[in-house]
């Protein structure tokens, strides 16, 4: 007696990221900021899908952050 079953695969359910460009590193230079800050909100609307809660893209904001800029994170 043979019994055939269909098994149906879930599609994976994934987060990509759009080829948009990351921001350049922001290092505190006020004249800097609107830029970084405009190119950074590009990233994060574009991939909403990946930087879906807030936590991820604060670590992501921050990843982006060098030298004077970031020392407010040492504190």
């Amino acid at each position: 007696m043979s019994s055939s079953a269909s098994i149906t695969a879930t599609p994976a359910v994934t987060s990509t990221i759009a080829e948009i460009a990351d921001p350049d590193f922001f290092n505190g230079e006020r004249k800097k900021l609107h830029s970084f800050l405009a190119q950074l909100t590009l990233k994060l609307r574009v991939n909403r899908a990946y930087f879906r809660d807030e936590s991820v893209k604060v670590g992501y904001a921050t990843s982006r952050l060098r030298g004077p800029g970031s020392e407010w994170l040492r504190r």
